[in-house]
């Protein structure tokens, strides 16, 4: 097997191995479910070992197959790093990096810092994503991942860039025409707008009492639920409710009066981690090495990501 064909090869097993699937793996690399079997095929013959266990509705990896992609992944990551590196002796870091992040938390953060980020690395295209949907790293081939909430994966790199403040707010309106709830058990009395995950499930509002004790209450009749924040800030601005909100989309509104804090002097309401998550590698590629450090300086000591109440 010639040297660009035995890469080729390589490069298909591994992508499969990642994705579980030869579909997927054909998808992200560009090439025909059949190309990328012909290929692991040949990588098979060519080794005289089998590298994964195949059914109609399943792929895994056999035990060499393992200890193959550990090697062969550690192998192909320092070419791939060494391409680079070289390039990077003579030219600023260069190419594509595809980044996904919430919607609300890109517009607000990401963006803005955008023009800065191209002035430092011109050569860099930054392909971002806005969506508030779970998000497979690997699967949906992104370099990097920014979301809130727990880490969802051991395999992956993760990165904390800020806590984001939440606090439970309705407008001076609502509560004038429904009352006031004087402690969190009392919320149940009221119409609540909440956030539903992308797989549909509520959001629990967490607090932190005055011991210092994390607690959450579980919503099980709210009058409104939405998957956007964004969209949960217009609807409460609209009296139709009270929401458990991130300090950074409405600390303006709580200066400005139209939206009041609740629960302020007797409850700490909780937080919600943010991080980066990028695969779990020896080596990163500069470009996207460039990108992780950047977003991290710049966002690092942001108020609205450290805000504490």
């Amino acid at each position: 097997m010639q040297k660009l064909d035995e890469l080729r090869t390589i490069t298909s097993f591994l992508k499969a191995a990642e994705c579980g699937s030869f579909t997927q793996a054909a998808d992200v690399l560009g090439l025909t479910p059949a190309a990328i079997s012909k290929n692991v095929s040949t990588l098979e013959k060519s080794l005289g070992v089998k590298l994964f266990n195949r059914t109609t509705r399943s792929l895994s990896l056999t035990n060499e197959g393992q200890a193959y992609a550990e090697q062969a992944g550690k192998a192909l990551s320092l070419l791939e790093e060494a391409n680079e590196s070289l390039r990077q002796l003579y030219n600023e870091p260069y190419g594509r990096v595809k980044i996904s992040a919430p919607n609300t938390i890109g517009r607000i953060f990401l963006i803005p810092l955008l023009p800065l980020l191209k002035a430092q690395f011109p050569q860099i295209t930054i392909d971002l994503d806005l969506n508030d949907r779970n998000v497979d790293l690997v699967k949906d081939n992104f370099d990097l991942v920014i979301h809130g909430g727990t880490i969802n994966s051991s395999s992956l790199i993760a990165r904390k860039i800020g806590s984001l403040a939440l606090c439970v707010v309705a407008t001076p309106t609502y509560l004038q025409q429904n009352g006031t709830p004087a402690t969190p058990q009392e919320l149940e009395q009221h119409q609540l707008l909440t956030r539903a995950l992308s797989t549909g499930k509520l959001m629990p509002w967490s607090f932190v009492d005055n011991a210092g004790d994390s607690y959450s209450l579980s919503l099980d009749n709210p009058a409104y639920v939405l998957t956007d924040v964004a969209a949960l800030l217009e609807l409460t601005l609209a009296h139709q409710g009270i929401a458990q909100l991130p300090y950074y989309l409405v600390h303006e509104h709580l200066e400005a009066g139209t939206l009041v804090q609740l629960f302020a002097d007797e409850h700490q309401e909780g937080e919600y981690e943010l991080f980066m998550q990028y695969p779990h590698r020896q080596f990163i590629a500069p470009r996207v090495r460039a990108v992780i450090d950047f977003f991290h300086n710049q966002l690092k000591d942001n108020p609205s990501l450290n805000y504490k109440k």
